[in-house]
Order: C-alpha cells, then sequence, then structure tokens
C-alpha cells in the first residue's frame, strides 16, 4: 500500500509540473514617470587642423635650451625615432623658427672657442652680451703674437698663494715664515673682479717681504665661474699687475688645463698684455696629467705652452709616491724648462683625506718632494700653501697664505 501511495504521488506530481501553477493573485505596483530636465548645450565647431610632425636632434635641443625626455632618446621601437631624434610637443616648442635660430646663434658661438664645455658653462658667453661680442671681435681679429724668450730665474722656490681679500697679520706672518725656509717668490692670483690698485699694492708687499711676485688670472675651481670676463678688465688688471711681478702663470685654478683650453686668441691677448707692462716678465704654460675636456673622461697629459715660453708648470704629479722620472716620461713631450706643482704627500691631505700631521710635518714632506725634482732636473718647484682644497672641504683650510695659518 505504502508503494501504491508514493507511485500515485509521483505521477501525480508530474502531470501537475506539466500544466501551468495555479496563478498567484499580486497587487500591482505602477510608479509615476518622473520627467527629467534638459540642458541644451551649445554647439562647438572644431576647425580640422594638420599637424605637422618634426623631427629634432637631440643635441639641437640642447642648444635651444629644451630639456628632452629620456624616454624620447631611450627607446628604439619607434622607426621614426632612430638616429637620436626626438618628438617635441608643440607646447614645449612654440616657435620652432625661433629656437632653431637661437640654435644656429649657439653653434655660431661654439665655432669660435675651442673649449665648448667651459664656453657653455659660462654665464658671459652669450651671442648679444658686450662681454661676448668684446671677446668675439678680439678673436675675429686675431694674428699670432710670438713673445720673445725670457730665461727663468735659476732656483726657483715659489710658495702659492696669495690673494685678496687679506688677513694683515696672517699674511705678514706667512711671508716671512716662507721667506726664513728658502722661498724667492710668490703666486699672487685673481679672478678679474678685484681692484687693480689693491692686487698692486699686494704685489708690492710680497717683493718687500723678500718673495718675488708672480701672478696668474685663475679663480675658484668652479665651471660657473666665467673666465670670459670683459677684456678691458682683464688688460687693465694685468697692466697693473706685470711692471711690479716677475712672471706670470697662464693656467691657475679655473683656467687651469682641466677646467679651460685656451685658445690662441686668448693666450696671445693675455700674453701681449703682460709683456706691454713688463717687456721682460717670464711666460709659463702647463702641462696637466688628469681629466680634462678633451680627455673623454680618462687620464691623461693636456698640454698648452707657446713656443717661446720660459718654462711649463707640470700639474698634479707633486706627491710622495710620484716618482721625478714622469718628467722624461710622461711630460717627455715638453721641450720647455719644466717647474712642478708641489702639493703633499697625496691630495687633501688636511682635510679630506687627512693624514693626521701637523702643519710643520707636512711642509717638511713637500719639501723633500720640491728637493727631489730638483735633483732630477726640475727648472723650479711652484708649492701650495695648503692641501690643495683651497677651501672645498673645509673652509678654515685654504692655499690662501693671505687667510690661512699654518696649523
Amino acid at each position: 500500500m505504502r508503494k501504491l501511495f508514493l507511485i500515485f504521488c509521483i505521477a501525480g506530481f508530474a502531470l501537475f509540473a506539466d500544466d501551468d501553477l495555479p496563478p498567484v493573485a499580486t497587487a500591482a505596483v505602477r510608479i509615476a514617470a518622473v520627467p527629467l530636465a534638459r540642458v541644451p548645450l551649445p554647439e562647438i565647431v572644431i576647425p580640422g587642423v594638420a599637424l605637422t610632425r618634426v623631427e629634432v636632434p637631440a643635441a639641437l635641443l640642447a642648444d635651444c635650451g629644451i630639456a628632452t625626455p629620456k624616454s624620447d632618446l631611450s627607446d628604439t621601437s619607434d622607426q621614426s625615432d632612430k638616429g637620436r631624434t626626438a618628438k617635441v610637443p608643440l607646447a614645449v616648442v612654440p616657435n620652432v623658427a625661433g629656437n632653431l635660430a637661437a640654435a644656429k646663434a649657439s653653434r655660431k658661438r661654439l665655432s669660435i672657442f675651442r673649449d665648448q664645455r667651459s664656453v657653455l658653462a659660462d654665464p658671459a658667453a652669450v651671442p648679444g652680451s658686450p662681454v661676448y661680442q668684446a671677446w668675439a671681435q678680439i678673436y675675429a681679429e686675431h694674428r699670432d703674437y710670438t713673445p720673445a724668450y725670457m730665461p727663468l730665474p735659476n732656483g726657483l722656490r715659489m710658495i702659492a698663494e696669495v690673494r685678496l681679500p687679506v688677513t694683515r697679520e696672517v699674511l705678514r706672518d706667512n711671508l716671512a715664515f716662507y721667506a726664513g725656509r728658502g722661498y724667492n717668490a710668490v703666486l699672487l692670483t685673481f679672478d678679474g673682479s678685484e681692484n687693480p690698485g689693491e692686487l698692486s699694492a699686494l704685489a708690492r708687499e710680497c717683493r718687500a717681504a723678500g718673495l718675488a711676485p708672480w701672478f696668474a688670472f685663475g679663480g675658484r675651481e668652479d665651471l660657473k665661474l666665467g673666465v670670459l670676463i670683459a677684456p678691458a678688465t682683464l688688460r687693465r688688471i694685468i697692466g697693473e699687475l706685470a711692471p711690479l711681478c716677475d712672471g706670470m702663470l697662464l693656467g691657475w685654478r679655473r683656467t687651469s688645463l682641466h677646467l679651460f683650453l685656451p685658445d690662441r686668441a686668448f693666450q696671445d691677448y693675455v700674453i701681449k698684455a703682460a709683456r706691454e707692462g713688463n717687456p721682460k716678465i717670464c711666460i709659463v704654460g702647463e702641462s696637466y696629467l688628469g681629466r680634462s675636456a678633451e680627455s673623454d673622461g680618462r687620464f691623461a697629459v693636456t698640454t698648452s705652452v707657446p713656443d717661446t715660453a720660459s718654462g711649463c708648470l707640470l700639474v698634479n704629479v707633486g706627491y710622495s709616491m710620484v716618482t721625478p722620472k714622469v718628467m722624461n716620461t710622461v711630460f717627455g713631450a715638453v721641450k720647455a724648462p719644466k717647474i712642478v706643482l708641489v702639493t703633499g704627500c697625496w691630495p687633501y691631505y688636511n682635510t679630506r683625506k687627512a693624514n693626521g700631521l701637523s702643519f710643520d710635518a707636512n711642509h717638511q714632506i713637500k719639501e723633500i718632494i720640491e728637493a727631489r725634482f730638483r735633483a732630477s732636473g726640475a727648472a723650479g718647484t711652484v708649492t701650495l700653501h695648503g692641501d690643495g682644497s683651497d677651501g672645498l672641504y673645509d673652509p678654515n683650510f685654504t692655499d690662501n697664505l693671505a687667510r690661512s695659518g699654518r696649523k
């Protein structure tokens, strides 16, 4: 009976499933229509604009003063961007013709000067500026100038350097110290911002202390410090100093070969100004071992010595660990009498790479280096008062013996 009942229920459910379910009465819900606000929009008609794609070399952008995104230069997936070109948005280059004209002027500026790196960093070397125009005229009118040869004084022992401003007591004490140690010359330096009369008075004070003054144009070692100062200013300062001095170094710090490669026109202008003030003044060129604007990041020898120079200053070898043989090997091509720049046991021995020795101990090391080079044939030496850092790592330790004492 129980089975029959189950069979009957299953059959009835199957039949009931094939038919419609019984209707269920539900309440009807009506939603009233809500009118939406209509906002009339003005019709904007944009005329078609044909944009021209301009491929601009990256180097040209730099001349125009336009920063080039790195992604545009490094991505070579787009065949049209090969050859180091960059896609420049019109918003960045609003006036293509004007920027190309500026680039052309910049290229012309570079074509005048040998040292493009130094000139690009020089704030005065801008086409149209009075200083630039004055130098451009000097370059355009330049004719090679060959000064008469003047021999170096025997046994040159120079101490460097003296520059303005001066602490009088410190200067007098240092001049007396070096004169007592057998030095016979001192180097005065300037960057063009000084009063010529004050420089002349400084030269006379050095002479009175028993040290023959020499001079050099060259400020701090910083590319941002301009070399192309007003030519008339440079000529006036040299004209003041030359009659009071025995010699001139053509390169020093900012004008040294690791930061500045002088053109013949620039060098001749400086030499001629000195010889007009003192026909017997000695002229000393430079040979530098290290990185320069032309060494492509390598340590190499860069030399700038006029044919009739009195001598050549060898830079970056006056250390304890350097053998004097470098004068005939590394600097073998230099034919002028060789003067060695002496720094000490190693660069920055009193600041960045302090050796812990006293001033007197470090100076004794310098005198040993001087004697070694002189015994090997050096015509003279130029010795730094400090460790070569000149205040870069500690403002209390400079090479200016008119400001830094012996400590």
